[in-house]
């Protein structure tokens, strides 16, 4: 345990004891956008090697760890890896996704079934880095899952969708590949999800993924063209992300431990 708390602290900044037996993983969502101030503590404002940021979050009388990673799935990749050298039983990953589907609207949330890797990332956590990953699905833990579903099923005013997402590592190269995308039966894509499920999988870590619709890029409302939400837009938006921090809290409760 002594090499694992050496590479934690050169990594993370921190003692691996001091990571919770749950964590929330985001690249970019800091954490007052689903829980109140006075709930969160900052343990660590940026990490020594890959500048992660790091907190405690006190709910339900337990501690859940919340990190901020950045973007894509090699940095998620290695914070996952890390992760696994600690206390660390359980990821919840949360962060916003495109939607590739008509039936999907902006705010919705996303449980994904299922994330395939058109990353390339996956290839590390193969045993040759030469095996062909791509499209590879890869899956959150089923009993961790099944806790999320029935959660959010309790709230009749959720609107939310089962996610078929396809992970990638490019906003402006995906365009032309979207058509394609939604003939496999996709509805959603982002770029970090497959690489969790993955490696939790392989590291005995339960995993599971709560998202928010930021953009549908088959309804005029892609990111690169920019997006005009109207204030009642605004407002439900901000009503779902309420609602995920209370699914979180849920989640995380004693009950569901």
């Amino acid at each position: 345990m002594g090499a694992d708390n050496n590479i934690i602290s050169n990594t993370l900044g921190l003692m691996s004891d001091a990571i919770n037996e749950s964590v929330i993983l985001s690249p970019g969502w800091a954490p007052d956008r689903l829980f109140h101030a006075s709930q969160v503590e900052l343990l660590v404002d940026s990490a020594p090697l890959f500048g992660y940021k790091i907190w405690t979050i006190h709910i339900n009388n337990c501690n859940i760890t919340y990190i901020n990673t950045g973007y894509g799935a090699p940095v998620v990749l290695d914070a996952v890896q890390l992760l696994a050298l600690t206390n660390c039983k359980k990821i919840v990953f949360v962060s916003s996704v495109g939607a590739i589907s008509s039936e999907i609207g902006l705010g919705d949330i996303i449980v994904p079934r299922f994330a395939a890797d058109g990353t390339g990332t996956g290839r590390f956590m193969a045993k040759s880095i030469w095996t062909d990953q791509f499209e590879e699905k890869c899956y959150p833990n089923e009993i961790l899952t099944g806790i999320l579903f029935d959660i959010i099923r309790r709230d009749p005013d959720c609107v939310w969708h089962c996610g078929q997402t396809f992970c990638l590592n490019t906003i402006v190269g995906q365009s032309r590949f979207i058509p394609e995308l939604v003939k496999k039966g996709y509805n959603t894509f982002d770029m970090e999800c497959a690489i969790v499920f993955k490696v939790c999988s392989q590291k005995g870590i339960a995993s599971s993924a709560l998202l928010q619709v930021s953009d549908n890029s088959i309804s005029d409302q892609s990111l690169l063209y920019g997006i005009k939400r109207t204030a009642l837009e605004k407002q439900f938006r901000d009503r779902q992300r309420e609602k995920m921090g209370l699914f979180l809290q849920k989640l995380f409760s004693p009950h569901n431990q």
